[in-house]
C-alpha cells in the first residue's frame, strides 16, 4: 500500500493544492462508497474488463448506484480533464436536472459552455 500511495502522490500532486490519500483492505465498492459521503464530487478511473475480481477495483457502475452524488469516471487513456469547455447534452427529465445542479460546480469554472 505505501508503493501505491508514493505512486498515487507522486501522479497528483503537483496537480492539487491538498491531496489526500485513504486506505485499507476491504471490498472496494462499499469502502469508496462510505468514504465519499465526505467529497463534492467522486473522480474514479474506468475499470478495464479484464479485471474481473470484484476485490481488484471498484465498479463504477455500482459506484454510481450506490453513492448517491456526482461521479466523473476517467477512460484509461486520460491523463488530464481540461474543464475550460464544456458540453452540456440536455433532456428535460429529473435525472438530468439534477446532474446540471451536481456539476454546478465544474461549470462555474468553465470558459465555453455550450449547450
Amino acid at each position: 500500500m505505501s508503493e501505491l500511495e508514493a505512486q498515487f502522490r507522486t501522479a497528483v500532486g503537483k496537480r492539487a493544492k491538498s491531496v489526500e490519500w485513504r486506505s485499507v483492505q476491504a471490498m472496494p465498492v462499499p469502502y469508496v462508497v462510505h468514504q465519499a459521503r465526505a467529497a463534492d464530487i467522486l473522480v474514479v478511473g474506468a475499470r478495464s474488463e479484464a479485471i474481473v475480481d470484484p476485490c481488484a477495483a471498484a465498479d463504477p457502475s455500482a459506484l454510481l448506484i450506490k453513492a448517491g452524488g456526482p461521479i466523473i469516471v476517467v477512460p484509461p487513456a486520460v491523463e488530464w480533464f481540461d474543464f475550460r469547455s464544456v458540453l452540456v447534452a440536455w433532456k428535460d427529465v429529473r435525472e438530468a436536472r439534477r446532474a446540471i445542479l451536481d456539476a454546478l460546480p465544474i461549470l462555474a469554472t468553465a470558459k465555453t459552455l455550450r449547450l
